[in-house]
């Protein structure tokens, strides 16, 4: 193997280690932030962070307001 090919698949297992390691975080960070206010909880890879009260409506935990 060259000089190149090796620093190819290193840089891939590096950046497959990144993704491995951001989604086992994202979805327990999510899920850890919002059990405990009753919410319900859903997480994706590409919508992210759901919150919901009823389970119809969905919306993105960044967005949510508690307005007294």
């Amino acid at each position: 193997m060259t000089d190149d090919s090796v620093e190819f698949w290193v840089s891939i297992g590096f950046l497959a280690l990144c993704l491995l390691g951001w989604l086992i975080y994202a979805p327990w960070s999510c899920h850890s932030r919002w059990d405990a206010s009753g919410m319900r909880v859903s997480w994706g890879p590409i919508q992210g962070c759901m919150i919901s009260k009823d389970g119809n409506v969905w919306i993105p935990s960044d967005n949510y307001r508690d307005i007294d």
